[in-house]
């Protein structure tokens, strides 16, 4: 007995309209995950800026207390960037200016004598969609104990300027400069919010 078997050729490909549900949910899925995503991006680039201005403030409090003299911390911005430089006073008290656009290093032309020594300058470009900010724009640090020049305090502020909220940094004086982090826009993955 010979029996001949029908063969079904199996189904192996999409249809036209199976094809056109997948694009459409794979849209709307995209449409929900990119501005989540671009928001987290943001909010990670701020607290990384602000974990960067921690640590350079602590550093700068090494600094004048093992050179046992003034250091500070000043702040600026032109139209392209906003700023921070970390600097030791020289000879002369020359401040430092990160926002230069004379093309010279933060602290000026290093071959004059008196010149402040430059630590750290960290800028920011505008277009990365940060800006940074702080009352009053500079801090300064005495050698002898690293403690801020009377009693003064820092608020900076670490903003995005459409997505990813703001974090605060800021000193105490009463509390050797252990600076501390806050959002503003609420708790912002491992910063707190700050308080009202």
């Amino acid at each position: 007995m010979n029996q001949r078997r029908a063969h079904h050729p199996s189904h192996q490909g999409l249809t036209m309209v199976e094809l056109l549900i997948t694009v459409v949910i794979l849209a709307v899925l995209a449409a929900i995950a990119v501005p989540s995503m671009r928001d987290f991006i943001a909010r990670q680039r701020i607290e990384s800026v602000a974990k960067e201005m921690v640590t350079d403030l602590k550093y700068l409090r090494t600094q004048a207390i093992q050179r046992q003299a003034a250091v500070q911390i000043r702040f600026g911005s032109n139209a392209d960037m906003t700023c921070y430089v970390l600097f030791a006073f020289g000879s002369g008290s020359f401040n430092c200016d990160c926002a230069r656009t004379d093309g010279l290093p933060a602290c000026g032309d290093p071959a004059l004598a008196g010149v402040s020594m430059e630590f750290k300058t960290v800028a920011i470009r505008r277009d990365r969609g940060i800006v940074l900010s702080a009352n009053p724009f500079s801090l300064n640090l005495e050698g002898v104990n690293g403690l801020p020049r009377n009693n003064a305090i820092l608020q900076a502020s670490v903003a995005g300027t459409s997505l990813g909220g703001e974090v605060r940094v800021f000193t105490s004086s009463t509390d050797l400069i252990v600076p501390k982090m806050c959002s503003v826009s609420g708790h912002h993955g491992a910063i707190a919010a700050c308080s009202p």
